[in-house]
């Protein structure tokens, strides 16, 4: 009979520090791991709400640029014959304004959109001025107003596109108009 040597009294308190130390540096570095990934995706989403609030801000700002000049326009025109001209120096004054304003959300954008966006940015920046021109030389006319549109229109396209942002109908609904690739229903 041979005999057998016993383990060592401190060895199962070692093996059990080990894990438990091992199981705290794996714990560590999965929650940073976890963090790290939770504050990009943060980061990103708040990156992603900045431009969507530019965007926003600069389709309306041409909405309501294209608005003042065609206002400016009827005035002259004879169709507001109420107006005075205090009232159509204000109307210019206000255009400008908008038209300043619409400058300024392109500088903003410049700074934190990417290329494709600051390009769609400068076709309507370019476009209102065009339209500014036009007016300024009573060449007022509906190629001026489509360029415009058509600018902003490509604008929210690209910046949709940016955003991925898909279109999406509320759970339910029936499409409209029905895809080729399926059946009438």
């Amino acid at each position: 009979m041979t005999a057998v040597s016993a383990a060592p009294w401190w060895g199962v308190p070692v093996i059990a520090g080990g894990f438990l130390i091992l199981g705290a540096v794996l714990g560590f570095l999965l929650n940073r791991l976890q963090d790290n990934r939770r504050a990009k995706r943060e980061h990103e989403q708040r990156w992603y709400d900045h431009i969507r609030d530019l965007s926003g801000r600069a389709v309306a700002t041409t909405r309501e640029y294209a608005h003042r000049v065609y206002s400016i326009d009827e005035a002259e025109g004879g169709q507001d014959d109420d107006d005075d001209g205090d009232n159509l120096t204000l109307r210019f004054a206000t255009a400008y304004e908008v038209f300043d304003r619409l400058q300024n959300l392109a500088g903003e954008l410049s700074i934190a959109a990417p290329k494709d966006v600051n390009d769609a940015m400068e076709k309507i920046l370019s476009a209102a001025h065009d339209l500014r021109v036009a007016f300024y030389r009573g060449e007022l006319a509906h190629d001026s107003s489509a360029a415009i549109s058509t600018a902003g229109n490509k604008f929210i396209e690209v910046v949709r596109q940016y955003l991925r942002v898909d279109d999406v109908r509320p759970v339910g609904s029936k499409p409209r108009i029905p895809r080729p690739d399926r059946p009438r229903s």
